[in-house]
């Protein structure tokens, strides 16, 4: 058996002090324990697909997403059933559905990340502040979390897009301004 090095010494100690951390103890048994039902772990390997496919989706997509496809007679493929080169069929305007569904998953991970980000800041910046002061700072943020209960969405949500303007970073915002009650209940 060779002998071990004494440079891969402290790394091989520092992985094992990582390793006892109970915080990485704590996250393996969280995720241990929900993959056991086979329900949560159906979704979470879902959203495990969807991610990955954010992530490495455009580089998979077959044609451009406002490519137009023809047929060999040369006629726009208008909303064409699934075939061998269009697993998903094509669109109206003849674009392909898989490329445009590959494309269109990397701005719908980047919004749900930063959004629920946003939500859970937000939210548990409120409860932990009115939880942990009291009083009279309690009485305020709750009054003025049932106030924004009673705001409807849709319309403050029009509101908002009117002021920030329409653009991907300001919806992510609308929608952390939004939904950051929902942390709360």
């Amino acid at each position: 058996m060779p002998a071990r090095d004494a440079v891969s010494l402290p790394n091989t100690e520092a992985f094992e002090n990582i390793a006892d951390h109970h915080i990485v103890r704590n996250f393996v048994g969280g995720l241990r324990m929900m993959l056991n039902d086979r329900t949560t772990a159906a979704y979470f390997w879902i959203l495990v697909g969807i991610t990955f496919l954010g992530v490495v989706g455009p580089m998979l997509a077959p044609y451009g997403i406002e490519q137009t496809q023809y047929s060999e007679t040369g006629q726009i493929l208008s909303a064409a059933p699934p075939s061998i080169n269009h697993p998903l069929g094509t669109t109206f305007a003849g674009y392909d559905v898989l490329s445009r569904l590959l494309v269109g998953a990397r701005p719908t991970v980047i919004t749900g990340l930063l959004g629920g980000g946003l939500i859970l800041t937000i939210g548990t910046s409120i409860g932990i502040t009115a939880g942990y002061v009291g009083g009279r700072t309690e009485t305020i943020l709750m009054r003025f979390t049932d106030f924004v209960y009673g705001v409807p969405l849709i319309p403050f949500g029009i509101v908002m897009i009117t002021f920030l303007g329409v653009g991907f970073l300001s919806s992510i915002l609308v929608i952390g301004l939004i939904l950051w009650r929902g942390a709360l209940g």
